[in-house]
């Protein structure tokens, strides 16, 4: 398999980037409107269901599966908001417009900075490799190799 069949183009890498953008920006703006209109999570506390144990071992592990099961929460609000995605969308720009702007700017530095790899991309293909300088011999004769017991060779 050749290495360019086995790497992702600049284009696809950019794509990849702008939709995780905009996914999380939607996930955000769906759990912001969920929150204010659904009461969502609101009636959780998040002190309740931390025990501190003996151990600090089990403290971490309880905390990252609090940690997991917040993670899927909100990833499945985020699918659960899609029917009301006029709702959400309007919110966000009502409400939120801190976070129009600042997916706009994310959108927009990972747009300019694929542009910028590309046009790299492309004065790197125009221009070949310059050959390495070599160095000018200050002198012409050959130094004579001594053996580890002193003499000549």
């Amino acid at each position: 398999m050749s290495d360019e069949a086995s790497t992702l183009s600049i284009n696809n890498v950019v794509i990849l980037l702008m939709i995780l953008v905009a996914l999380f920006a939607w996930a955000m703006a769906a759990a912001g409107y969920a929150h204010d209109a659904e009461n969502w999570r609101k009636d959780i506390d998040p002190t309740e269901d931390i025990v501190v144990p003996a151990g600090r071992k089990t403290g971490r592990v309880t905390f990252l599966i609090q940690a997991g099961k917040a993670l899927l929460d909100f990833l499945w609000n985020a699918i659960v908001q899609v029917p009301n995605c006029v709702a959400v969308i309007s919110t966000m720009f009502s409400d939120r417009l801190w976070l129009v702007i600042l997916t706009g700017v994310l959108e927009g530095g990972i747009f300019a900075g694929g542009h910028f790899m590309k046009k790299l991309e492309k004065q790197l293909a125009a221009d070949p490799r310059m050959p390495r300088p070599t160095r000018k011999k200050k002198n012409s004769k050959k130094r004579k190799r001594r053996t580890p017991d002193g003499s000549e060779l």
